[in-house]
């Protein structure tokens, strides 16, 4: 498999699943393995669902805001919470128009989607996790994070290592990060 760039993407065994501290491993097509299996999550609009399961959970309004990133790994949690099975069928095929979203944030819009990003991830941990493992998430979505949405170490490391301009999305990263711990709170 290529990335629109050409360069080859690397299977992920683990791809849909969370790890012990938190992180949620996504790209489920990446996934290794051509056999249905059991995951955590699913990227939004590729899938299929029970209506009595759609039933039972709750589109949560934080999504509904500026961008949806990830509202599908919320939905995926509530329908394990309450019982129900998450499968990735890699066979299944879809095809996808993609087209412009009203009030979608552009991809080329790295800060708005930094913070985005940062927000929506950190309610999905405060949310869904409970305990040490909330704790474990926490500590490792604010040092180290994804490139995506930097962490306090992650961002310097790229501004001091490698010579990125990080500051702006290390801001912006940030800030998703502490509007979602003050939605949590209130």
């Amino acid at each position: 498999m290529l990335s629109p760039s050409g360069h080859p993407i690397l299977p992920l065994r683990r791809a849909g699943e969370i790890t012990w501290y938190g992180r949620y491993l996504a790209q489920v097509a990446r996934r290794s393995s051509w056999v249905s299996s059991d995951v955590h999550g699913v990227q939004e609009g590729n899938w299929a669902w029970r209506c009595d399961v759609l039933r039972s959970i709750k589109f949560d309004p934080l999504f509904d805001r500026d961008d949806g990133l990830h509202y599908g790994l919320d939905l995926c949690l509530q329908a394990k919470q309450l019982g129900y099975r998450v499968i990735y069928e890699p066979r299944a095929e879809t095809i996808h128009h993609a087209a412009p979203r009203p009030g979608g944030t552009p991809r080329s819009d790295k800060q708005q989607r930094a913070l985005i990003h940062g927000r929506n991830m950190t309610w999905i941990g405060l949310k869904h996790y409970r305990g040490p493992r909330r704790i474990l998430f926490l500590l490792w979505w604010s040092l180290i994070g994804e490139r995506q949405s930097y962490g306090l170490l992650t961002g310097f490391y790229d501004l001091c290592l490698r010579g990125k301009q990080t500051g702006p999305l290390l801001k912006s990263s940030l800030l998703g990060r502490l509007n979602a711990v003050r939605a949590w709170r209130s």
